[in-house]
């Protein structure tokens, strides 16, 4: 939560000067230990290019990886669906699943609960 929240500070320019960049480093962070906001945060970057070019594929991924603990990310993916290609969602999902196989603990977030890491079998059992 703390990286999420350093995110948010450096987005917003909360008692800094605001950094995109730097936002988008810790949201990152938090994204990589589960973070769902954090993750939606990143789609909100990517989708209106605030700090990265705009890129609505990214988007999609990270908006398909927060939809399970995020209203708001599931909402904005549905608007997402109705706008964008079906090559462009379906790389965006395939770049999700794929971001799954390399950030293993991400599959185990618990919103008040430290991610823990599977090891790869139960891994490809969950899938």
């Amino acid at each position: 939560d703390a990286q999420a929240a350093l995110g948010g500070i450096y987005d917003r320019g909360l008692g800094v000067p605001q950094d995109d960049a730097q936002a988008i480093a810790w949201y990152e962070k938090a994204a990589a230990q589960g973070h769902a906001a954090a993750r939606f945060n990143l789609a909100v970057k990517y989708r209106h290019g605030e700090g990265v070019p705009p890129d609505p594929v990214r988007a999609v991924m990270w908006l398909v990886l927060a939809q399970q603990e995020s209203y708001s990310a599931r909402y904005m993916l549905y608007h997402l669906e109705g706008e964008l290609s079906e090559a462009m969602l379906r790389e965006g999902r395939e770049q999700a699943e794929r971001w799954r196989a390399d950030i293993p603990e991400a599959l185990d977030y618990v919103p008040g609960r430290r991610a823990r890491a599977r090891p790869a079998a139960q891994r490809q059992q969950a899938r």
